[in-house]
């Protein structure tokens, strides 16, 4: 009998850990295939397969993140937040989880909830910096330069090859007003990485707002001349172009960015917001057609299909694409009040 009933308690223990790692192989397959369709961008997809991951091994921290990321990925900032902040509860040290539930944070004027997610970051590693990204620009986003400035100074001196620390502490100097030095700390990002676009963009602003266009110009062309004619590259370089009034210019490089990289959709949108301002209706839409077909959930794109509509009297249809913008992002303001004020018009309002 003792024989016995250890063979069947052997057997049961057997069966268990079978179906456990059956249970593991399941959740495994769901997650690979997950993270070749977050890859891949295909979002709702990949939900699919990590909710059935999910089901499979419920105390996997790894996928909840990434649902986290798809669901943000699909401007679904609610299930986000949730299902990263089950990731941390699953995995107290999941720093990875809290960057990014930060940046959400960041992304939604929720500052104070960033830099504690930032805080918990470096609380776990001093000198991470994406903690000091996090915390500095929570920081900023509250006003409060001179804690900013103080973080991202410890970015640079822990990252010394990393642009975004000088690009960053140019940032925090300008929200102070102090230009001239703001310049300065941008100028040194871009000559760590001249390919530093968001430095350069920076300063492109810099230039444009205090109206000196030709220095903007000759600063483009000269990182042009340096690092080549990226897509984006030459896409700041016609809105420059558009800045100085010169339409045809700004028209033939929104053009040349385009065929530069077919995948990127911002010259399609420069180029339809052109012809929409040009009264180019046709031209217009027909750009908007191109765009969607590359970023169908672009809100910028739908924002001039739906104007270009309404300068064609076809308020019906411009209705519908605000419609369809809101659905994509009910907090999207410029969709809202435009659909309010034609349904207001048209006495269409319950």
């Amino acid at each position: 009998m003792f024989f016995f009933r250890r063979r069947e308690k052997l057997v049961a223990f057997v069966a268990v850990a079978t179906l456990s790692l059956f249970a593991c192989e399941q959740a495994s397959d769901h997650r690979l295939i997950g993270d070749a369709l977050l890859a891949k961008r295909s979002y709702r997809e990949a939900i699919v397969e990590f909710d059935k991951a999910a089901k499979d091994d419920p105390k996997d921290a790894r996928i909840k993140r990434q649902l986290g990321v798809a669901y943000s990925s699909l401007g679904d900032t609610k299930q986000a937040i949730a299902n990263l902040q089950a990731a941390k509860a699953l995995d107290p040290h999941d720093t990875t989880a809290a960057l990014i539930l930060g940046g959400i944070y960041l992304d939604t004027q929720r500052p104070d909830e960033a830099l504690a997610e930032g805080k918990f970051v470096l609380g776990q590693s001093p000198k991470s910096v994406g903690g000091l990204f996090l915390s500095g620009s929570a920081y900023l986003a509250k006003n409060a330069t001179d804690s900013a400035l103080r973080v991202f100074r410890q970015l640079d001196s822990v990252a010394p090859k990393d642009p975004r620390g000088p690009f960053l502490i140019g940032v925090a100097l300008l929200a102070r007003g102090n230009e001239r030095d703001a310049i300065s700390a941008m100028e040194t990002a871009l000559t760590r990485d001249p390919s530093f676009l968001d430095a350069l963009t920076q300063l492109v602003q810099i230039d444009l707002g205090a109206k000196r266009t030709a220095a903007a110009l000759a600063r483009v062309q000269k990182q042009i001349a340096v690092v080549g004619a990226s897509a984006r590259h030459t896409e700041l370089l016609g809105l420059v172009y558009l800045a100085r009034s010169e339409r045809d210019l700004a028209e033939s490089t929104f053009l040349k960015a385009a065929a530069l990289d077919s995948t990127y959709t911002d010259p399609y949108v420069r180029l339809s917001e052109l012809y929409r301002a040009g009264g180019q209706l046709d031209k217009a839409l027909a750009m908007v057609d191109s765009a969607l077909k590359r970023d169908p959930n672009n809100l910028s794109v739908r924002l001039v299909q739906a104007l270009a509509f309404q300068q064609q009297g076809k308020r019906d249809n411009a209705k519908r694409v605000y419609e369809d913008a809101l659905k994509l992002n009910p907090k999207f303001a410029a969709a809202g009040n435009n659909l309010a004020s034609l349904l207001a018009e048209d006495g269409d309002l319950n």
